[in-house]
């Protein structure tokens, strides 16, 4: 919050890059020693006879706890859904339900979010729409490498763990501190940190900024001075941390867990990515269309998955599934709990709901409103004369990056690659491996070599790359130069 509290986005950029350049770092150095001790720690295990088996309790590096093999103690599959019951397969129900679960929520997460918007406005035409796609591909690394290294070595490793504990995100630093000992466990505290400071900080200006521009200034104060909507960001951001800290600890308390905050985004969210990007992206949505749609696609979002939750076993396993235990010796159905709310298919089911319908809804509801004469297409030219800034101030974009001339080739290009990307991440690609079924030790590492090239990339990037665009203003800095002003074009 230090960096969010003089309400400038500025600030926000600079906490999003010392964060992730620090965070990425980290990420690095993890990935480095997992290559160096990983060989050293699996060399002396022989399954399933007289394990030696690492532990929380002793994990540091070439220390092993010599155990009685007993098959419960051990969770290295089968997985039921898996092709073969292996983790290491594309052909997997959970991994298709997950894959769903986290595209909608991601979409809603990114198209809903005003941070994204806010930074992007804020950007340079010329950075903007390259920087964003890069962004994207530099952030890809951090799921795939962390599941690759240290999701699947928390298996290999035999770490035990609850599944609740795993559900809530814990089974990385598991690994790394049993992998790496201590120095691991330091590696992740320091990439979170830098995650959620980096995050924190740009939903705290972005949620300061909907206040202060989309309420105080609309409906308080129309008049207000770019002083007092300073004054009131900076309350807001204040304010904004607490709600969020208390909130936290509320989900704590009921017994909330990450995982399952995180499979419930698609269906809390998802419903607003079709109508919010149509309202940017084409001049034939409605008001009523994007209300409509962003709303009804969350109520049925809602109905569905509370549906499909109250067949799921007690437990929150699928009946098809269910494993008698002692807390759970039938199948009963019908409750509604955080157990069988978060199951899985039923995030499923709401977070499709939240997509496709809200766009059906939306559709059709603006279709009606053309047909009746209602609404006529959005003119874009509101855009740039209907806005007002409540101080004018000078700008140090050129102008002609300003033009439709220079726009236009920038939206075809953001279009051209970034649907290309997306499609090839979300179809090409698993389909392409679905051939190899469970991956052999040759399959493996090929996948391991991508992740961790792909890793090493972009980590470079998001380290070299900014400080490479900036080294001008930088070096003004360091030698206390006044910036030469720019040629005008």
């Amino acid at each position: 919050y230090v960096y969010a509290v003089p309400g400038d986005i500025e600030c926000t950029s600079a906490t999003e890059k010392q964060c992730n350049a620090l965070g990425s770092a980290a990420l690095l150095w993890e990935r480095l020693r997992f290559l160096n001790y990983l060989p050293a720690k699996t060399a002396g295990m022989t399954f399933p006879d007289g394990a030696y088996v690492p532990t929380a309790d002793d994990p540091g590096p070439g220390n092993f706890e010599k155990l009685t093999y007993t098959e419960e103690d051990y969770h290295h599959g089968p997985v039921n859904g898996n092709r073969g019951g292996s983790y290491l397969t594309m052909l997997s129900e959970d991994g298709l339900s997950f894959g769903v679960v986290n595209i909608v929520g991601n979409f809603g997460t990114v198209f809903v979010d005003q941070s994204y918007w806010q930074s992007a406005i804020a950007a340079r035409p010329s950075s903007a729409h390259r920087g964003y796609l890069l962004g994207g591909l530099v952030w890809f690394t951090i799921p795939m490498s962390l599941a690759t290294a240290l999701g699947l070595s928390s298996l290999a490793l035999n770490v035990k763990m609850p599944a609740d504990e795993a559900a809530d995100g814990l089974a990385p630093p598991a690994a790394a501190i049993v992998l790496l000992g201590q120095g691991g466990g330091i590696m992740i505290i320091i990439m979170l940190f830098m995650a959620i400071t980096s995050t924190g900080s740009a939903e705290c200006i972005a949620v300061a900024s909907l206040f202060a521009y989309d309420i105080f200034r609309k409906y308080i104060k129309p008049d207000c001075t770019g002083a007092e909507l300073l004054k009131v960001s900076r309350l807001v951001v204040i304010g904004y941390g607490v709600v969020c800290g208390l909130f936290g600890y509320f989900l704590y308390g009921v017994g909330v867990g990450l995982g399952w905050v995180y499979n419930f985004m698609g269906t809390m969210i998802g419903s607003a990515v079709i109508p919010v990007s149509c309202c940017l992206c084409t001049r034939y949505m409605t008001k009523n269309g994007a209300i409509m749609g962003a709303w009804g696609g969350q109520i049925l979002a809602l109905i569905t998955w509370i549906s499909v939750a109250s067949t799921r076993c007690s437990d929150g396993s699928d009946p098809d599934d269910f494993v008698a235990s002692n807390d759970y010796p039938t199948c009963e159905t019908g409750a509604l709990d955080v157990n069988t709310l978060g199951n899985m298919n039923a995030q499923t089911a709401g977070s499709l709901v939240a997509l496709c319908v809200s766009g059906i809804i939306a559709f059709v509801v603006a279709a009606i409103e053309y047909k009746s004469g209602k609404e006529q297409p959005f003119e874009w030219e509101t855009m740039r004369e209907g806005i007002k800034r409540v101080e004018q101030e000078a700008d140090d974009v050129p102008e002609y990056e300003m033009t439709f001339e220079y726009l236009d080739p920038a939206a075809k290009y953001v279009f051209k690659y970034g649907v290309g990307y997306s499609v090839f991440l979300i179809f090409v690609w698993p389909l392409a491996v679905i051939a190899w079924g469970v991956f052999d030790k040759a399959n493996y590492t090929l996948w391991a070599s991508i992740a961790y090239c792909w890793g090493y990339i972009g980590s470079l990037v998001i380290v070299v790359l900014p400080v490479y665009e900036s080294w001008g203003s930088l070096k003004n800095v360091l030698t206390c130069t006044k910036p030469a002003p720019e040629a005008k074009e």
